[in-house]
C-alpha cells in the first residue's frame, strides 16, 4: 500500500501533466515494490518557496535524512529577511 506525497514548489499542472505524473509514479512503483496499481495513492502538496524550509527542508530532508532514497544537491534555501540583508 504505498503513499506518496509530492511537495514541490506551487506551479500549475495541467489534468494532462498530473495523469502523466500518475501514470508514471504507478508504474514505477508496481514493478519495484510488487504492489498492484489499486493499492497506490499519490498526493499534490503545492509549497510556497518562501515556506519550503519550514514545511519541507527542516521537517522532511534534514531531520529525515537517513530516510532519504534521494538527496537534494541543495542546502537550506535563504530566507527572505536574508536574503534582503545580503542584499
Amino acid at each position: 500500500m504505498p503513499h506518496v506525497i509530492i511537495k514541490f514548489f506551487d506551479t500549475a499542472l495541467t489534468d494532462a501533466n498530473k495523469v502523466a505524473l500518475a501514470r508514471s509514479l504507478t508504474q514505477t512503483l508496481t514493478a519495484t515494490l510488487g504492489c498492484t496499481a489499486g493499492a497506490v495513492s499519490i498526493a499534490l502538496r503545492p509549497v510556497q518557496p518562501a515556506d519550503w524550509n519550514e514545511e519541507v527542508f527542516v521537517p522532511d530532508i534534514s531531520r529525515r535524512g537517513t530516510e532519504l532514497i534521494k538527496m537534494p544537491d541543495y542546502a537550506a534555501l535563504a530566507a527572505p529577511a536574508q536574503k534582503e540583508k545580503e542584499s
